[in-house]
């Protein structure tokens, strides 16, 4: 089994939707300055013996500008900034996938920098927690055009009819294949999130933990929540069952969009094993 790293492309936000409350007003700084700030959107891919496993797929090449599929408002919020080399596509070929052959999709969740690749793998079976299935087919069947979950992505998925397996609600953690095991997080930062707890022979125990954890700054200790959930409760809740778990097994903590760790992570076509 391999792990590839996929860099696909970096996005920009307020801090204090990283970090919330990172800065705050007082009287003799009543209006402190924001941060515009950086972030990596990675994806992972792993070579695995009973076939490959793609774990998200960043944001479609096709959404900023003036007829991108994110609205104008959402692009001035959100920029994303990627060439077509950081195409989940493009970087998948860098290993020599295709996407025809990638069977298996598991989402963290399915805000717009993760699932705005999904449509290029119409084969795929996708592995997604109920309730953000749920959430954003609602969302699409209310033509809400303003949050994260992309209307025009949606469309697309429901055109080509892909293979949705939830998981629910209720569903404990469960072994995708062997090495690759699916944690059910539930909500916290989206309604459902999903995250992977990975057993790779040489390079050891591996939490990838996608945005219910952002960075480190949001692990702490203490754990610092993030600017933007659906469940503060839950979102706390699933970063000291990360830590816990990651002090069972000796597991490293990958965050959805720390720009230092990502960073230090060996990129595709290098791997980890």
């Amino acid at each position: 089994m391999r792990l590839y790293v996929l860099d696909l492309g970096r996005m920009h936000m307020d801090r204090s939707l990283i970090v919330a409350k990172w800065r705050l007003a007082s009287s003799s700084d009543p209006t402190p300055p924001a941060q515009f700030v950086e972030f990596p959107v990675p994806g992972f891919y792993i070579d695995h013996p009973d076939g490959g496993i793609l774990f998200d797929t960043g944001c479609h090449p096709d959404c900023m500008g003036p007829d991108g599929r994110w609205p104008h408002e959402f692009q001035e919020h959100f920029p994303y900034s990627g060439g077509a080399e950081n195409s989940v596509v493009a970087q998948l070929a860098r290993i020599d996938v295709a996407p025809e052959q990638v069977r298996t999709i598991v989402l963290s969740h399915l805000h717009n920098d993760h699932s705005g690749g999904l449509e290029f793998f119409p084969n795929a079976r996708v592995v997604v927690h109920a309730d953000e299935l749920s959430a954003c087919l609602l969302a699409y069947a209310r033509g809400d055009r303003d949050g994260p979950y992309i209307w025009d992505d949606t469309d697309h998925w429901v055109k080509l009819g892909l293979d949705f397996q939830p998981v629910e609600r209720a569903a404990p953690d469960f072994e995708l294949q062997t090495g690759v095991r699916v944690l059910n997080f539930g909500p916290g930062h989206a309604a459902g999130m999903l995250g992977l707890h990975l057993s790779l022979r040489g390079s050891g125990d591996l939490i990838i933990a996608s945005d219910t954890i952002y960075c480190a700054e949001n692990y702490g200790p203490p754990a610092r929540a993030a600017g933007v959930l659906v469940d503060s409760v839950g979102y706390l809740a699933t970063v000291e069952r990360i830590r816990k778990l990651a002090k069972q097994t000796g597991a490293q903590v990958w965050f959805g969009h720390d720009g230092a760790q990502f960073r230090q992570l060996r990129k595709a076509p290098e791997s980890y094993n």
